[in-house]
């Protein structure tokens, strides 16, 4: 045969022959894949591919809280404290998500909802007292259990959601303030209190109390973007309930008095 015989030429026929042998392993590809992904779908905790949080707990049921309420600037400062869900399963994926996408410390958050309700039929000279509440944090006998998330990114959303709010808190108002750190021992503490005036400069501590309070009046959203009310005289920027939404006081926090 000719010299030029693809078939016995070793720069032409050993390539085909090679190809050869490759074709029928690359019908094992899609098989491959497709076992891979049906066991990504009944394993999906053991794929390390982040899921959905877990569902809400049943609303109706009731979650130990702490709080408490002392006297402050002429009016009473009521509030409570919990982590952000109450719910374990989500607790726990929030914590996880936070800590990996901010590079917290080993941790949780809690919210800390404040309440600054005026005496019935007093009646304020000049301008209203206010309470900075990037000051406030839980002590126990461990020292500081939880503190303001300070993160630093003024261009995140979700951080400037967390931090706690620039403008303080007035009588007449409330918002929550979200925490960061471990949960408290018995005993604990909310530390910072100080009415701004020359004689609070001595920041009080008042001691947190365990009471029950229905799931469904402890979950909120972080913010909301609705409008404020007609009439209303917070500045709020159009967000309720969230760190720096100062709300009217007993507007839809009733169920969590002290």
């Amino acid at each position: 045969m000719s010299g030029t015989d693809p078939a016995l030429d070793p720069e032409l026929g050993v390539p085909g022959r090679r190809a050869n042998r490759g074709g029928p392993y690359l019908m094992l590809i899609p098989l491959a894949l497709s076992v891979a992904a049906v066991w990504w779908i009944r394993h999906p905790s053991l794929s390390l591919v982040p899921t959905r949080p877990p569902a809400r707990a049943d609303p109706d049921a009731t979650h130990d809280v702490l709080g408490g309420e002392t006297q402050l600037g002429g009016a009473t400062l009521a509030f409570w404290l919990a982590p952000s869900e109450p719910d374990a399963g989500r607790q726990a994926f929030q914590a996880k998500a936070l800590r990996s996408r901010y590079g917290l410390s080993e941790g949780e958050s809690w919210r800390l909802r404040l309440e600054w309700r005026p005496l019935e039929g007093a009646k304020t000279a000049g301008e209203p007292a206010s309470l900075d509440v990037g000051r406030l944090s839980i002590v126990d006998s461990s020292g500081t259990a939880l503190a303001p998330i300070r993160l630093g990114r003024d261009l995140d959303p979700l951080a400037t959601l967390l931090a706690p709010p620039t403008s303080p808190l007035v009588v007449g108002t409330s918002l929550d303030l979200f925490l960061w750190g471990r949960a408290p021992l018995p005993g604990a503490r909310l530390a910072g209190l100080s009415d701004g005036s020359s004689n609070g400069e001595a920041a009080l501590e008042v001691g947190l109390t365990s009471r029950p309070l229905r799931q469904g009046d402890l979950v909120g959203p972080m913010a909301s973007l609705d409008a404020a009310a007609p009439g209303s005289s917070s500045k709020s920027g159009g967000k309720t309930a969230a760190p720096g939404a100062s709300n009217p006081a007993g507007q839809g926090t009733n169920e969590a008095r002290y």
